[in-house]
């Protein structure tokens, strides 16, 4: 169009065309030239795009892959330290091997949960604490009467404030297995999960079990307690345990980061 208006290619115009006929030969050229160019510039973006979703594709397939590996190296720690829970004597041991298995647990659920995601980077929390739940259940035992409400916002977490999660959660649910329901007829648990109003995440967790004095004094006797505050510091957020009529309640807050 510059060359157009400058007059730079006099010596190409025929001479003896018309004004008229010259613009619309003209014209007819610029047209062909955009149209060649859109199709040369959408043909270099189709060829990019198509390199660029194949590169995360197989970046997914990779870090699925990796997650995979890392979720059966744990499920293979998991479980050799089960079968030397079975060979021990002492129940002291048992019970160290036992807690120990279920923290190493915690984070193969997460590595799970990541590959059956295809890769994704989040963790499905409902889907999460139901897996947590169960595994910790049948590594105790004799809790088949217990009952649990689950009050679960549909969220989902990074994996570095999931795992922290797992693990806070992991050393409230063994703490009243092991200290809290002894005497109690109808052990009962309840987890409620939700997004505040102003851009926190809420965990309460309860028990109807013997209470503060007690379940907080074995609590503070072993690496429970210093491993919820370390891991509530991690996720920036603060805790505080309240003494209720009906058991012992726990509470905690952290900041929302990256969720979905």
């Amino acid at each position: 169009l510059l060359a157009f208006k400058m007059n730079w290619f006099d010596y190409l115009q025929a001479k003896n065309l018309d004004y008229a006929k010259e613009r619309t030969i003209n014209l007819f050229f610029l047209i062909s030239v955009s149209i060649l160019f859109s199709v040369v510039v959408v043909s270099s973006f189709s060829s990019q795009y198509k390199k660029l979703k194949k590169s995360v594709k197989e970046k997914e397939i990779l870090l699925a892959e990796i997650n995979h590996r890392v979720k059966n190296n744990l499920s293979i720690i998991v479980s050799l330290l089960r079968l030397k829970q079975d060979l021990s004597q002492e129940q002291e041991t048992k019970d160290a091997l036992r807690d120990i298995g279920n923290r190493i647990h915690s984070m193969a659920l997460v590595h799970r949960r990541m590959y059956e995601g295809g890769g994704m980077s989040l963790v499905h929390v409902p889907s999460y604490v139901d897996d947590l739940m169960d595994g910790i259940c049948e590594s105790v035992g004799g809790y088949e009467n217990m009952s649990c409400s689950r009050n679960i916002e549909d969220v989902s977490l990074e994996v570095s404030d999931a795992i922290p999660l797992g693990m806070i959660l992991n050393e409230l649910i063994m703490n009243s297995l092991k200290h809290a329901f002894a005497g109690v007829d109808n052990p009962k648990i309840s987890i409620d999960y939700h997004k505040t109003e102003d851009g926190y995440f809420s965990l309460v967790y309860c028990d109807n079990g013997v209470g503060m004095d007690e379940s907080d004094a074995n609590l503070g006797e072993s690496l429970g307690l210093e491993l919820i505050h370390s891991l509530t510091e991690q996720l920036d957020g603060n805790c505080e345990y309240k003494d209720t009529k009906n058991g012992l309640e726990f509470e905690m807050r952290f900041p929302v980061k990256n969720s979905l």
